[in-house]
């Protein structure tokens, strides 16, 4: 038997044994702390801006991985999506989800991390916005892992954003596959630009970065899954808002109840697990007063169905 399959089937009866003890406090605890509304921004209507979403493929799991307390026995569709903001002042993509170079980069994957992300891949972002002849002039990501940066050599002359913190610690050697392949992002070639929070509070979070300075697309830092992970307010109208979260959460489902990933997945995939729940936790208590707001983690295929495929 390959190395691979061997520990894939040690993992399947580690998963088991811990399924009891998986669904014993699987929801995250309310902290009692009042939250905190740091600023009620005015949201207008957006009529030049338009969302759409990008699938550019998809892997299957257990349920009991996505999100605690799911089954071992239920299947879970994972999306990579990426998502694309029209704007007059220049298109936007959030994340890439899988590239055109997928298979080669995944070729660096560790043996025994292989079995655990196989993707099925569809056409990438850059070819589904070629053929519709739709260009893009910023990429801005929410973290800089495999399955959000796959595709940015396919934008060469795209300007990309992301946080000094989440960019040194990719460059770091701390950064390793599978959660970061650096050569998907190495070499001068990529035009990269930091974001500085200099925009002040919004909503719930301290700081903030409005992209356009319209209030129409706003960054806030969310670490937790990465050191400089961020969440990323889409702004239509007072009642057609996004928030895309990255990965702090696979499902919407979790911040409903709440609660973290399997914290077998979270071992793996998160670098600080208990900042993970504090964010939980305060974005859950935040929809409660923001009903309006579709949260969207990348790879929800149900939350992703409030928004259109590009026409």
């Amino acid at each position: 038997m390959k190395k691979r399959h061997v520990f894939a089937l040690f993992l399947l009866l580690l998963l088991i044994l811990n399924y009891g003890l998986s669904r014993i406090g699987s929801e995250i605890p309310i902290s009692g702390d009042k939250l905190t509304l740091l600023n009620r921004p005015a949201v207008a209507t957006q009529r030049d801006v338009q969302v759409y979403k990008i699938d550019t493929g998809f892997a299957e799991t257990l349920e009991a991985f996505v999100l605690s307390g799911g089954s071992f026995f239920k299947l879970q569709k994972a999306a990579h999506m990426a998502a694309l903001v029209l704007h007059p002042r220049g298109n936007l993509l959030i994340d890439t989800g899988l590239g055109k170079d997928i298979d080669s980069q995944f070729a660096e994957f560790p043996w025994w991390a292989k079995p655990l992300f196989q993707y099925s891949k569809r056409k990438s972002a850059k070819q589904t916005l070629d053929e519709k002849k739709i260009p893009v002039s910023r990429i801005l990501l929410t973290h800089l892992h495999w399955d959000h940066a796959s595709g940015l050599k396919d934008f060469p002359d795209s300007a990309i954003y992301t946080t000094r913190k989440e960019f040194e610690f990719a460059e770091s050697v701390d950064a390793k596959a599978p959660a970061y392949i650096k050569s998907q992002y190495d070499g001068k070639e990529i035009q990269w630009n930091m974001i500085e929070f200099n925009s002040g509070a919004y909503e719930i979070f301290s700081e903030s970065h409005d992209l356009y300075a319209d209030a129409s697309v706003v960054v806030v830092p969310l670490p937790g899954h990465t050191p400089g992970s961020i969440g990323i307010f889409v702004n239509l109208s007072p009642k057609e808002r996004y928030f895309f979260v990255g990965d702090l959460v696979w499902s919407a489902r979790a911040l409903q109840k709440p609660a973290a990933k399997h914290y077998i997945s979270s071992t793996i995939v998160d670098f600080d697990q208990q900042l993970i729940y504090k964010q939980i936790v305060k974005i859950h208590e935040f929809l409660k007063e923001r009903p309006e707001i579709h949260v969207i983690p990348t790879h929800d295929p149900e939350a992703f169905s409030s928004i259109q495929a590009i026409p």
